[in-house]
């Protein structure tokens, strides 16, 4: 558990937790830059969950995670104000999800905030609903990531919007499969495609 700050370029492995953050819990603001977060396991935010707070992943790359509920590599619940961003290190490392699994959202799942992601990788990921993204009322800005396989057996290969608004701009998703649809928009959800 930490209460925001910063961690960078550490290894944070086979972390275990009955609820929250398998790898990392944290309630403050928090970077995370250049780490690499494997085989961490939870029921939300099995990599880290970011409990009524924002801040940066930067450059991480999260392997073999997997969340019985939400977020197979991120989770949370962050306030109205809270802003997540996922983006590339300084170093130009860019973020990415491979391996990682959930019932909602196989690599991230958050409710609430503002969501930035830009230039991030997605190798594998699998849920039953929003194989790579699962948002509710959450305002995602979305740029120029690249999804190379994902799988839902329910709504959503890449993404499942539950209210919120979306904006996405030059995306690329090769591989991807759902019961319905490559992106569900959901009751309450708008989604912008640039």
């Amino acid at each position: 558990f930490v209460y925001g700050g910063s961690i960078t370029d550490i290894e944070i492995a086979s972390g275990v937790a009955g609820t929250d953050g398998g790898g990392v819990l944290t309630e403050g603001d928090l970077t995370l830059a250049m780490c690499t977060l494997t085989e961490n396991v939870a029921e939300r935010g099995a990599g880290v969950f970011f409990d009524g707070a924002g801040g940066v992943v930067a450059g991480s790359s999260f392997v073999d995670s997997h969340a019985a509920l939400e977020g197979g590599a991120i989770g949370g619940e962050l306030n109205a104000l809270d802003v997540l961003a996922i983006e590339p290190a300084p170093d130009l490392s860019l973020p990415e999800f491979d391996g990682c699994t959930a019932e909602r959202g196989g690599a991230v799942a958050l409710t609430g905030g503002t969501l930035d992601t830009t230039f991030t990788i997605t190798w594998e990921a699998t849920a039953t609903h929003g194989a790579v993204y699962h948002l509710t009322d959450v305002s995602w800005n979305e740029r120029s990531s690249a999804v190379l396989v994902a799988e839902a057996s329910g709504d959503g290969a890449w993404a499942n919007l539950q209210g919120g608004t979306t904006i996405m701009l030059g995306t690329d998703v090769i591989n991807a499969a759902a019961d319905r649809g490559l992106v569900f928009v959901g009751s309450g959800a708008t989604l912008s495609m640039q």
